[in-house]
């Protein structure tokens, strides 16, 4: 009887054992993550797309369509550069043109990678209807 129950323990813990759940590996962020949430970012606000512009603004909706609607077919990405990846944050500069004032300005962007690929500031968008 005593067999029984030693060998049921040991079952137990060798299913136990075997069965526990392990994390997913958290992903890791490139630079061309970053430039392609950028491109992706600008052709949202250009082409209107208010959930494309979301995904990256999160909880700042507001902002995505104050965005969209000033800027929507106005706004030329010239350039992405200085990416710079720590951790759980990302920051790159984005240069883009607003092209019926013909005016080119320098962004720098930062992004949250916790969970998701997010803007930390989205505010910092708005700096192009200035």
């Amino acid at each position: 009887m005593k067999r029984i129950i030693v060998l049921a323990a040991l079952l137990i813990l060798l299913i136990a054992g075997c069965s526990s759940q392990t994390e997913a590996p958290k992903k890791t962020y490139t630079e061309q993550d970053i430039r392609n949430a950028v491109t992706e970012l600008i052709n949202g606000i250009n082409n209107g797309d208010v959930d494309v512009v979301k995904k990256y603004v999160g909880v700042a909706g507001p902002v995505a369509e104050t965005l969209i609607e000033k800027l929507k077919n106005n706004v030329k990405l010239s350039n992405v550069r200085d990416i710079n990846i720590q951790g759980t944050s990302a920051q790159a500069t984005v240069t883009v043109e607003v092209v019926p004032l013909k005016i080119n300005k320098d962004i720098t962007l930062d992004f949250n990678l916790t969970d998701a690929l997010l803007l930390d500031s989205p505010l910092g968008l708005l700096s192009l209807l200035l």
